[in-house]
């Protein structure tokens, strides 16, 4: 029997992606100002112009994401969590069924007679 662990993967690398998102647009917005010369703060939105154009409050915005991490990083931490209860509950299933099927354990008592 094969044994399928996609899902509870799909769901570790969903719940880690939904969990960083902030942090990597935060990580984006201060290299861009920093390496552009620009101030980059929570308090106000500074020009920044990169390339003839005024990226201020592009970078401000996504500078700002970081808060979304307090909404973000608790509903990974629970998908990470449901990812590894699924994975060992999908494990022990499989190690059960298979030794049932090669005969080293007996199956349930059926006492519904």
């Amino acid at each position: 029997m094969r044994t399928c662990y996609w899902p509870t993967f799909i769901l570790f690398i969903a719940s880690v992606a939904f969990g960083v998102a902030p942090l990597i647009s935060v990580i984006i917005a201060g290299t861009l100002a920093s390496s552009h010369g620009c101030t980059l703060h929570e308090g106000d939105v500074n020009p920044c112009v990169i390339l003839g154009y005024d990226f201020g409050q592009l970078l401000y915005t996504m500078g700002m994401m970081g808060w979304f991490m307090f909404l973000t990083v608790p509903v990974a931490i629970y998908g990470i969590g449901s990812s590894l209860v699924m994975t060992v509950v999908v494990f022990f299933t499989r190690r059960r069924k298979r030794k049932e099927e090669s005969g080293s354990i007996a199956p349930p008592n059926d006492f519904s007679q």
